[in-house]
């Protein structure tokens, strides 16, 4: 089950936990310092791989880049990753239905290939590199983006 959220502590919470933090965060942001962004284009999604559990099993930032597209960012601990790919057709489920937006993207430092192939397998496309935008252990690494349309990704989420 995939809901939206306004509750920032939960979020906070779960993005702070040791199993995710030292590898989400950019150097130099500590989570004693973080806040969850919000505003009107940020939507917060929680999702529970069990919809009698209150389980948090994954979070996903969405950002809402226009009426036609948005970005999208998930979270899962170690613990919960054998239900990504529901998370991620439920994603595509609530986001293209009965709504205007025709594309998504999601966005990931470039060396991180698990991201590349998963991406892949939930039906998305390379689109471009975001160059030295990232800081990670002293380094400035690059993003890739992929991106799906709403017809591919409705076929997968239906899957």
């Amino acid at each position: 089950m995939i809901a939206l959220t306004n509750n920032t502590h939960i979020i906070y919470k779960h993005l702070t936990h040791a199993d995710l933090w030292s590898h989400i965060a950019e150097d130099g942001i500590s989570e004693y310092d973080f806040i969850p962004p919000t505003g009107s284009n940020i939507k917060w999604l929680l999702f529970s791989s069990v919809t009698e559990s209150n389980i948090l099993d994954g979070v996903v930032r969405i950002d809402i880049n226009n009426m036609t597209s948005f970005t999208f960012h998930p979270y899962m601990h170690k613990s919960a990753r054998i239900h990504k790919e529901q998370m991620i057709k439920e994603l595509y489920e609530l986001m293209f239905n009965n709504t205007s937006f025709k594309k998504c993207f999601v966005e990931f430092p470039s060396f991180m290939d698990h991201l590349k192939l998963f991406s892949v397998r939930m039906g998305m496309k390379y689109e471009a590199t975001l160059k030295d935008c990232f800081m990670k252990d002293g380094e400035l690494h690059s993003n890739d983006m992929y991106g799906i349309k709403k017809e591919q990704a409705l076929k997968i989420g239906e899957a």
